[in-house]
């Protein structure tokens, strides 16, 4: 009886480490992105706090120095939020072409699993007729054996 032996198995093993490096790297940009959001809801937070501290010091009339340097931060804070904004954007982008490269290996690894699939039903029916014509071969030299 002879073994069943794909001959794409060396790049069916491949395919599938190629596609966990890809799952990989996919779920470490999700974090990053996860990350750049976290940060950005910080800096949100931070930056309502500084709009809560001006509008107090305006209640108040609060000195002047105090004032220009909470407006500059401010300003500076909505610079690093639009930073931030891109940084989420060009992390979401990231994202989508991973996901489409992990979509792409999946599918080359799903035509090689069915093709191998049918390989081994191939196999399987081949080793069924060999059996089937030893067994008419060993029952024929039964019969020759009983005449």
């Amino acid at each position: 009886m002879k073994r069943f032996s794909y001959r794409f198995e060396g790049l069916q093993n491949v395919r599938g480490i190629e596609l966990d490096n890809l799952r990989m790297d996919m779920r470490s940009i999700e974090h990053q992105l996860e990350l750049a959001q976290l940060q950005l809801h910080e800096m949100q937070a931070e930056l309502e706090t500084s709009y809560e501290e001006i509008a107090r010091l305006r209640a108040s009339r609060g000195g002047t120095v105090m004032l220009e340097s909470l407006n500059g931060y401010t300003a500076l804070l909505r610079h690093r939020l639009q930073e931030q904004n891109g940084l989420i954007a060009r992390r979401q982008h990231e994202l989508e072409q991973a996901r489409l490269r992990v979509s792409e290996k999946h599918r080359e690894t799903k035509v090689l699993e069915k093709h191998r699939e049918q390989q081994f039903g191939i196999y399987l029916q081949d080793m069924e007729r060999d059996m089937q014509r030893e067994m008419d071969e060993s029952a024929g030299n039964m019969g020759n054996q009983l005449d």
